[in-house]
């Protein structure tokens, strides 16, 4: 997690990608909708019920890095840099 020039352990959260459903689910935030899809990418965005934050977010398909911006009064507050590992296959 990068914050305010600091560069400290992220907690450990959730990012469940559902191409089916179009939507990004992401631990305590909720569900984000997918607002770009590419061979090498997904793209995704969504507002508190406020409206006045936005979570927009990135994900590399291959290599699995992330960042996911919070943005509020169009400024970043926050970039959080991650990175998502492939789910292990059922069987």
């Amino acid at each position: 997690m990068v914050a305010a020039g600091t560069k400290d352990t992220a907690p450990t959260q959730s990012l469940i990608i559902d191409l089916d459903r179009g939507i990004v689910t992401m631990g305590s935030i909720g569900e984000l909708s997918i607002t770009k899809l590419t061979e090498n990418s997904v793209s995704f965005q969504g507002k508190s019920e406020d409206g006045q934050t936005v979570w927009r977010g990135d994900v590399d398909r291959f290599s699995g890095l992330t960042v996911v911006s919070v943005w509020r009064n169009k400024e970043v507050l926050v970039n959080y840099n991650l990175t998502c590992r492939r789910p292990e296959p059922l069987f």
